[in-house]
Parts: structure tokens; C-alpha cells; sequence
């Protein structure tokens, strides 16, 4: 079992002071016959150190608690204190929170102390007072403690939960991820010689022929070219590193007016910021472009600060994604546009992701745009 963590050690404390407190206001209310002052006393002391070693971890301070508490059960009749099962208290919640060396360290002091409170002469001063009360208000203490560390444990383990599913999310993303890049560097390899000998021969037909349609022929060609380099690069394991927005937003229209000439770009006005980046943002960023030049001719790009992020907002002004693509964002669906598996907005999200930013569909009712969190570098 793992020990437990700093926060946990001081509530563990905390809550062993407060139940000590609500001894004291019982025996305040039953006017038994001790000292109060010096039971107040221990307890402020008690109090005190745990204020000034709230930042400590050690279970010595922990221990010097159930010190303490021994101490007071000894003024307040010793082992006739019904209140003396509070022992208990500490040693549950250690094991509850798997901390199983604690609770055996704890479990230690809890036998020593009570052990040593039979040493001390029996006080009848609760019996006179109604002992069986003083059970009776030890047991709704116990029971409303445990209650209320039992909540709270279970929000952790939902918390725990919910965080081993978007993991387990997160490792089939990259599964797929992983099975599409075998794809894409397999085809990058066997496209890579026929596109050697088109590129060949379409440079011996300009030679040739003056036939302009052939020089946009080798223009695309060189872009395939490119393309199938960048495939190569983004192969290799690269890590990310900080990019001027401007230089982003500037790399990203030149691309894009090379994919699509005839649809306007509006960019907006970059600040002087850095973004993390590597060779797979300008990609999915492109890809996204790509999807909103299909709705419309015009692209407005809008640029805001969201916390650690950077807000690209893209709107083409069409009525946005289909509605089951929106809502299984991050999912290889088919696409509402064409039959495909839906990859590009599946690798944009995944790229996203790893880059620590985000992308998620906004809308208004009539028409939906998305939002890329870039992670400030």
C-alpha cells in the first residue's frame, strides 16, 4: 500500500483535534468533574502544533497527536472515558485512505496509549454522570466522521475513475494514431517512385512541348513532393518547441493559398506570443482550413486569450459540422461531407492534444464553428 500524501496526513490530523474538541464540549455539557482548563490546554497545544507542522509530513507529528490524545483521556477518567474508542477513528481512516503503514504506526500508539490509561486509578466521575450517554454521543461523533471521510473518499475514487477512463481514451486514440501513421509512412514510401518518374517525365514533356498546362502539372507534383517530405519528418519523434504566432499564422496562409487559391483568408492580428509547436500543428491546423473552405469562400480567423491557451477561432460561415460529427469530436467517424473515415479532424484533435491545447465545435443554433486551444509555450 502507498503511504498517504501530505493533505491527507494533516486531515487525518485535523479531524483527531476536532473529534478531541467535541469531547470537551460533552464534558463541558455533562459538568463532569475534571479539570477543564488543563484539558483545554492540551487541546490548544495540541492545536498549535498541528497549526505550526500543517506543512510537515512526518508521522512523528502525527504520533505526538496520539500523544495528546492519551494525555487527555488521562485527566478525563482514563479508560472509564467512553470516549476512549476514538483510538479506532484514526486507524480507519488510515486504512480506508490505503495507507497501511501508517495505520499500523497509529495502530501502535492507539494500543500503547490505551494501554497505559489502565494504569491510571478508575474515576467513577462518568459513571455518576451517565456513562452510557457519554457511549451513546461517542457513537454519533464516530459515525458522523466516518460519514463525512467516507464522501469525501469516494469523490476521490469517481475522480480516479473518471481520470483511468479518459486515459484508457487516450491510449486507443494512440493505437489508432499509431496504426494510421504505419499507413501513411508505408503508402509515403511506395508513392515515393512513381512520383519520381511522373515528376521525371512531366520535366522531359516541358522540354518538349510548350503546353501550359504542363507547368501546373509540375507544380503539383512538387507539392506531393513536399507533402510526402513533411509525412517523413513528422515520422521522426520530434519534441515540441515554442513558435511565434506570427510565424504560425503567416506559414499557415501561405499553405493554404496554395491549397486553395480561390477561397479569401482573413487573418487576424497576431501579439507577440510563443505557442508550443512541432511538425504536426501546421498540418491539422491546414486540415482545418481545409474542412471550412468546403461551407464557403471566405475564412475569418479571430484570435483571443483563454488562460494558458490561445484561442483560434475559425468561422466560415456555413451552417458547421454535422451534428453526430460534433458530438463524437476526436472520433475517426465518417465524415458529413464525403464518405472517408473522417482522419483529418480525428489526427487535427489527436495533434492537438499532445501539444497540449484542445479543439472543440462552438455553435449558436443556426451555424457552429471551431475553436483550437494552442498551448502557450
Amino acid at each position: 500500500m502507498t503511504a498517504p500524501l501530505p493533505n491527507d496526513i494533516q486531515a487525518l490530523r485535523l479531524i483527531l483535534w476536532l473529534a478531541a474538541g467535541a469531547m470537551l464540549l460533552w464534558l463541558g455539557i455533562a459538568g463532569l468533574p475534571y479539570s477543564l482548563p488543563l484539558l483545554l490546554g492540551l487541546w490548544l497545544a495540541q492545536g498549535l502544533m498541528l497549526l505550526l507542522t500543517r506543512r510537515r509530513s512526518g508521522q512523528r507529528w502525527l504520533l505526538a497527536d496520539m500523544a495528546l490524545l492519551t494525555a487527555l483521556f488521562g485527566f478525563s477518567g482514563g479508560h472509564t472515558n467512553p470516549f476512549v474508542s476514538l483510538y479506532l477513528l484514526p486507524v480507519v481512516i488510515a486504512l480506508l485512505a490505503k495507507a497501511q503503514q501508517r495505520a499500523l504506526w497509529v495502530a501502535l500508539a492507539a494500543v500503547l496509549g490505551y494501554s497505559a490509561l489502565m494504569l491510571v486509578p478508575d474515576n467513577m466521575g462518568w459513571h455518576r454522570a451517565g456513562h452510557y450517554w457519554g457511549m451513546w454521543a461517542n457513537t454519533l461523533l464516530t459515525i458522523g466522521v466516518l460519514l463525512l471521510f467516507a464522501a469525501h473518499l469516494n469523490k476521490v475514487l469517481r475522480r480516479q475513475e473518471a481520470a483511468i477512463g479518459r486515459l484508457r481514451e487516450q491510449q486507443l486514440r494512440s493505437e489508432q494514431v499509431m496504426a494510421v501513421a504505419a499507413q501513411a509512412a508505408l503508402a509515403a514510401h511506395q508513392l515515393a517512385s512513381p512520383l519520381s518518374v511522373a515528376r521525371l517525365n512531366a520535366d522531359e514533356l516541358a522540354e518538349e512541348l510548350a503546353d501550359p498546362r504542363l507547368a501546373a502539372l509540375q507544380g503539383a507534383l512538387s507539392r506531393c513532393a513536399g507533402q510526402l517530405q513533411e509525412v517523413r519528418q513528422a515520422a521522426e519523434p520530434q519534441p515540441a518547441s515554442g513558435l511565434a504566432l506570427g510565424a504560425l499564422l503567416a506559414d499557415l496562409a501561405e499553405r493554404f493559398m496554395l491549397l486553395r487559391p480561390a477561397t479569401d483568408l482573413q487573418l487576424p492580428k497576431a501579439p507577440t506570443a510563443l505557442v508550443r509547436s512541432d511538425a504536426t500543428l501546421i498540418p491539422a491546423l491546414l486540415n482545418l482550413l481545409d474542412n471550412a473552405a468546403h461551407q464557403g469562400g471566405q475564412i475569418t480567423l479571430r484570435l483571443t486569450e483563454e488562460g494558458e491557451h490561445w484561442l483560434l477561432r475559425i468561422d466560415d460561415g456555413g451552417p458547421g459540422l454535422a451534428p453526430e460529427l460534433a458530438r463524437s469530436l476526436g472520433q475517426p467517424l465518417p465524415s458529413d461531407r464525403h464518405p472517408g473515415p473522417g482522419l483529418g479532424l480525428f489526427l487535427a484533435h489527436v495533434s492537438l492534444e499532445r501539444l497540449g491545447g484542445f479543439l472543440r465545435i462552438q455553435g449558436d443554433g443556426e451555424r457552429s464553428w471551431v475553436e483550437v486551444g494552442l498551448r502557450k509555450a
